[in-house]
């Protein structure tokens, strides 16, 4: 799908909403403006207006989606939800439009600064503040809320969310399900439920396989020394990363744990975390060595694989030319 269109459209559809909210003045352009009056109110939609308008003439000489920073051609939107327009219209469409932006995987691995899109856009929903003038459309936005974050998690680029902005998810859905059981609203309740269980199921679903941590630190570290010397391309993304270089936390800090019982000293667990510890900085500051430490692993056993599977051809066949050798001597 061609992002920049995508994005067009949705410039469009927000614009739509902003004119006609604008243009009624019917409670769906509600100001908390510092003095009230309306020219305020004018001025910070022509501001809202124009950003748009700017962000659609950018878009139209670009070639490309990844030619852009994801933040600039976000930040009208992430504005629209943090300004003091608190209309539940407006809200829905510019949080619809950030779940289509996320659902068409136009924020991946390689798109500018996504890291910092990301985080941004989560500061967005959670400090997001509207009108709640009834049940039903502070539920409508509630879970337009759950779909984005949700979708947060699963783009291709939710692995790079760092620790805080997972923490930060999964505690504002739990929050959020607070909230509407102290209003009764079982059925939302049921759907926050569960779409903390999907949540629950991306985080874990990002383990990797535990037999390929099995080997001890030592060779670990080596392996690292050698990828190292290899490492050339300081761009490329890896797996399990984020953006600054720092180990993800999805069950890392754990597999290094399990490396250093091996030759730690039961007895003394102070001297057993500070190993941990130590273990995890030296990891932490190399963003090629520890992906590609289980690559190398894995290489190295398909290797193995095939030379004693060649060896075992060679003595086969060696074995059959000594059988025919003995038959043809005997005739």
């Amino acid at each position: 799908m061609n992002g920049l269109n995508c994005v067009k459209g949705e410039i469009h559809n927000v614009l739509a909403v902003l004119r006609i909210s604008g243009r009624s003045r019917s409670g769906l352009f509600n100001f908390s403006i510092n003095g009230g009056t309306d020219d305020n109110l004018e001025t910070l939609r022509n501001k809202l207006v124009v950003s748009f308008k700017e962000l659609h003439a950018c878009l139209g000489l670009q070639s490309s989606l990844k030619d852009i920073d994801t933040c600039v051609w976000l930040q009208p939107f992430i504005d629209l939800i943090l300004s003091d327009i608190k209309g539940v219209d407006v809200m829905n469409m510019t949080l619809s439009a950030i779940h289509k932006f996320l659902l068409y995987s136009l924020l991946d691995e390689e798109s500018p600064n996504v890291c910092q899109a990301l985080h941004e856009i989560l500061n967005a929903v959670i400090h997001a503040k509207f009108d709640r003038h009834s049940r039903s459309e502070e539920e409508l936005v509630s879970i337009r809320s759950m779909e984005v974050l949700l979708e947060i998690l699963r783009c291709p680029a939710g692995y790079m969310l760092s620790d805080d902005d997972v923490c930060g998810i999964i505690q504002h859905v739990f929050e959020m399900r607070l909230y509407h059981a102290s209003n009764h609203s079982v059925l939302m309740v049921r759907y926050i439920e569960n779409a903390l269980i999907q949540m629950i199921i991306l985080i874990f679903s990002e383990l990797v396989d535990e037999d390929i941590w099995s080997a001890n630190y030592h060779s670990l570290l080596e392996a690292k020394k050698q990828s190292q010397t290899k490492a050339t391309d300081t761009n490329k993304r890896f797996p399990y990363y984020h953006a600054s270089g720092m180990i993800q936390p999805f069950g890392h800090r754990r597999r290094i744990q399990k490396m250093c019982l091996q030759d730690a000293d039961p007895t003394n667990p102070t001297t057993m975390e500070k190993r941990v510890e130590r273990k995890v900085d030296e990891f932490r500051h190399d963003r090629h060595a520890y992906p590609k430490m289980a690559m190398e692993e894995i290489a190295e056993e398909k290797v193995k694989e095939k030379q004693s599977s060649s060896d075992r051809n060679s003595f086969e066949t060696k074995e059959l030319q000594t059988q025919i050798q003995t038959q043809t001597q005997a005739q």
